[in-house]
């Protein structure tokens, strides 16, 4: 398809990083770098158009993070991840990736926490809910970003080579263990002082959608102590300055009926 109002999706697995990548509109080969669907393990995806909603749905391959000699003893490797509705932002410059609605009939008992404030330091449990499988939805707000550190272009002066370790924890106690840190930059406005997100934890995978679906990062993890019923979901502040958990809505989550 041709035309000025038309936008194309150029789309792309590459096996040595196990990463997809993809580019959207008008590209410029010799400086385009390509955009990322999902910052985390996330390979091969794969989309069809739904005729009777009018969508497009896309799933992936999830990687595993452990030894191959531990898929070999379960008989298994690799999940697929949630299925994700894509749509294009209304600037038609960036797609946006969401859960799809269907999802919501998994969830169950529903926990919330409002106007809760979190000081340097402090961390609040969210009770009532199954940690392990979960869909969590949280909208943070803070005062000022005058003290916010600022984003200097020498740290990563090639926009490849280096790179800012956003945050790292061990998520296993198991060796061998594939535990890089994932991170993404978010395009946001933050004039309104607020920034939101929504993760979908199942076990072995949790799944993070920032603004609305602008930044997606899929992460697996391998706890060995943190499972099942004695897994805990937090909300914590690690910054210097304190702020709001406006609305935090959190449900526990069934799991699907098979045909």
């Amino acid at each position: 398809m041709e035309g000025n109002n038309i936008k194309h999706v150029l789309e792309v697995s590459l096996d040595g990083t196990r990463y997809d990548y993809c580019t959207l509109g008008t590209y410029f080969p010799q400086l385009d770098r390509g955009l990322r669907y999902n910052y985390g393990n996330f390979y091969a995806s794969k989309s069809f158009f739904d005729p009777v909603k009018k969508r497009r749905i896309m799933w992936a391959w999830a990687n595993e993070s452990d030894i191959t000699l531990d898929d070999v003893e379960k008989g298994w490797s690799g999940i697929l991840t949630s299925p994700q509705t894509i749509l294009i932002y209304p600037n038609k410059r960036q797609l946006l990736k969401w859960p799809i609605e269907e999802l919501e009939t998994l969830r169950r008992k529903k926990v919330e926490l409002r106007e809760k404030k979190l000081k340097n330091g402090e961390h609040v449990e969210v009770k009532g809910i199954t940690a392990a499988r979960a869909d969590v939805e949280v909208t943070f707000s803070f005062h000022s970003l005058d003290k916010a550190e600022k984003y200097d272009f020498c740290w990563d002066e090639t926009f490849a080579a280096k790179r800012i370790l956003l945050f790292k924890v061990g998520s296993s106690l198991k060796e061998g263990l594939y535990r890089p840190s994932f991170a993404g930059f978010v395009d946001v406005d933050l004039t309104d002082k607020k920034l939101s997100l929504r993760s979908l934890i199942d076990h072995s995978v949790v799944e993070s959608f920032g603004a609305g679906g602008k930044t997606c990062i899929t992460s697996r993890v391998c706890p060995t102590l943190a499972v099942y019923e004695n897994a805990h979901l937090h909300a914590f502040n690690n910054g210097t300055e304190t702020f709001i958990m406006e609305k935090l809505d959190a449900w526990s989550m069934n799991s699907p009926q098979m045909n």
